[in-house]
């Protein structure tokens, strides 16, 4: 007789087990944890809205904010994605900004907050407004405070130089305001402390800077650059903020302003004229050294590369100057997806009544993508120029679209802006990026920072150029004419 022994033992501690993992598998059904099996989260941010709409919250997490990196996505946990409410776990080594947004609420306004590891924030939306409370909750709410305090003036004074002077002084009221609400402030990380004045005084300058650009652009008699002039050395070319590197570095937005320090420097000492790109990156090479030059290269590729043909000789020594990762990404995003017969990127977006629409849905057709936003004059002027060729080509071939793509926030906005008709037209495929806006995929690709853009795609769906040039005389009306007609013909 044969017996058969079987252990017991050893199938209790298998039962055990596939207890466990059910367990496990539970838990990460009903509380979302995507990621319960990877490396432990030491920060957590929630949000919530008050009001049901199909919208979902947009979330970015960055530990260098202005050049968009790479590398901090991949250690964000997302667990629970709705409508309604989102969870984010995030594995942070030091302090990092978070951009959070839903376009239906708060406004539509986007929301940047710095944060540090240990956080555990919920965001709660409202129609018009943001709260937050939990863990580390004050220092968002001092942020929120911080956001409130700006100044009414109105320009006044005899002179531009009297109305530059004018709006210095009482924007600087409100910096030193600003100031000492961040310093009497019961940091327990001083670094949070130090990158929020790094944030105030970049804001504050660029703030002035750029008053003095835009009164630049529409006052240029020799009496009024003269006063514009004075302003400049007696208000900001002597205005040097002490700073620390690595701060510098990891501040918002403070290497945007050393950027726009050089930029109306050169303004300046050219007479008001506009500079080359090519002028722009061997000042900032001969200004700096070490990361901050290559943060403020990266910053001059972003902000100024679509200005300047010339700039694609530029790319690859800077890619081959430039040793931080970090800062290499974003050139060679630009490298990537602007280089003519490059792929373009297959975007998936809805039109007005809800159907979606592919890039790879046209291919075999020549297409031509238009960028813009309501109330962007510029783009409103450039649909009127467009008019003659969405009639000529849309009457006589099937072998080319005209897509309209939106960035406006607010669906409502951009259905009133469809029926009006001042920005596109019926005879274009109308597309809308969902209320992102900027965060949008397809935007993000391209990294646009100015509207309106244009795209033209060739019959396979390669890139022809990422910046089209405007047909507003008649040599570059015959040549755009030009260009479409050889690209239907092959």
């Amino acid at each position: 007789m044969v017996q058969i022994k079987i252990d017991f033992s050893k199938y209790s501690k298998l039962f055990l087990y596939f207890s466990m993992l059910l367990l496990c598998l539970l838990a990460q059904k009903i509380f979302g944890f995507n990621n319960i099996f990877k490396a432990t989260y030491n920060t957590k941010v929630s949000a919530y809205s008050v009001l049901s709409d199909n919208h979902c919250f947009s979330f970015k997490v960055y530990y260098d904010y202005y050049t968009n990196n790479p590398d901090l996505d991949s250690k964000v946990s997302i667990s629970k994605v709705g409508s309604n409410s989102s969870k984010y776990f995030l594995n942070l080594l030091r302090p990092a900004y978070i951009r959070i947004f839903k376009p239906t609420l708060a406004s539509g306004r986007s929301f940047v907050f710095l944060i540090e590891p240990g956080d555990d924030l919920t965001f709660r939306f409202e129609k018009a407004k943001v709260t937050c409370y939990g863990k580390g909750a004050e220092k968002i709410n001092l942020q929120l405070k911080l956001s409130t305090l700006n100044s009414d003036i109105e320009d006044h004074g005899s002179n531009i130089y009297e109305s530059l002077v004018a709006f210095k002084l009482s924007y600087d009221s409100i910096f030193k305001l600003k100031e000492n609400i961040v310093n009497n402030f019961n940091f327990k990380n001083n670094i949070v402390r130090e990158l929020l004045n790094a944030d105030l005084i970049a804001d504050h300058q660029m703030l002035i800077i750029n008053k003095f650009l835009l009164y630049s652009h529409f006052n240029t008699s020799e009496t009024d650059r003269n006063l514009l002039r004075k302003f400049y050395f007696d208000h900001l070319k002597g205005y040097d903020a002490i700073v620390d590197e690595k701060l510098a570095i990891f501040s918002k937005n403070f290497s945007e302003y050393l950027f726009q320090k050089l930029f109306i420097e050169l303004y300046v000492k050219e007479n008001f004229k506009t500079h080359t790109f090519s002028e722009l990156y061997f000042l900032i090479d001969s200004s700096y050294s070490g990361e901050i030059k290559e943060k403020l290269l990266t910053t001059l590729f972003i902000n100024k590369f679509d200005t300047d043909s010339k700039a694609w000789l530029l790319i690859d020594p800077a890619l081959s100057l430039i040793k931080n990762y970090n800062y290499q990404f974003p050139i060679s995003q630009i490298k990537m997806s602007r280089q003519p017969g490059a792929d373009v990127y297959n975007f998936s977006l809805k039109d007005s009544i809800g159907i979606i629409h592919r890039l790879k849905d046209y291919q075999g057709k020549v297409v031509m993508l238009e960028f813009w936003f309501t109330g962007c004059y510029a783009c409103s002027q450039l649909n009127k120029i467009l008019v003659p060729f969405r009639n000529r080509y849309n009457s006589l071939s099937s072998d080319i679209a005209f897509i309209s793509i939106s960035t406006d926030k607010n669906r409502e906005v951009w259905i009133k802006s469809l029926k009006k008709g001042e920005y596109t037209s019926d005879d274009e495929i109308n597309l809308y990026t969902g209320g992102l806006g900027n965060d949008d995929e397809l935007i993000r690709f391209y990294n646009f920072n100015s509207y309106p853009r244009l795209i033209l795609v060739n019959k396979q769906g390669k890139l022809v150029t990422s910046d089209v040039i405007y047909p507003v005389d008649s040599l570059s009306k015959s040549n755009l004419y030009n260009l479409i007609d050889s690209l239907i013909a092959n």
